[in-house]
């Protein structure tokens, strides 16, 4: 299997994290398989009522043939580094940020919201 790479695509107010695979199938040939992780960015007034930015990690797909490899683990860890490098706060809409990802790494809970 090819080891895939966290890519990052961004438009306004949202974006997505992804890695592509390629598997090679019974036939000799290669299927390209893509996990990610989809988020969008809102504004919200914080206690003190300055506007910060929150990045809502709302969905993780990793298709079967990828599953148990990782992938969803790296995506978010990447969205992380992003929200933290860009001074942003973390709402984990997801069911797999939220049960999963933040209770195997509470290093990272100080960012949620």
């Amino acid at each position: 299997m090819e080891k895939g790479k966290v890519e990052h695509f961004a438009a306004v107010g949202q974006g997505r994290f992804f890695i592509d695979m390629k598997v090679p199938n019974d036939a000799g040939g290669v299927k390209q398989f893509q996990s990610e992780l989809l988020y969008k960015i809102e504004k919200q007034p914080d206690a003190k009522g300055v506007n910060i930015s929150i990045m809502d990690l709302y969905h993780t797909f990793t298709p079967k043939e990828l599953r148990g490899r990782g992938l969803a683990e790296k995506l978010t860890k990447a969205a992380f580094e992003f929200a933290e490098k860009n001074k942003m706060k973390i709402r984990p809409s997801c069911s797999y940020v939220a049960d999963v990802f933040l209770k195997k790494h509470p290093e990272w809970a100080d960012m949620v919201e």
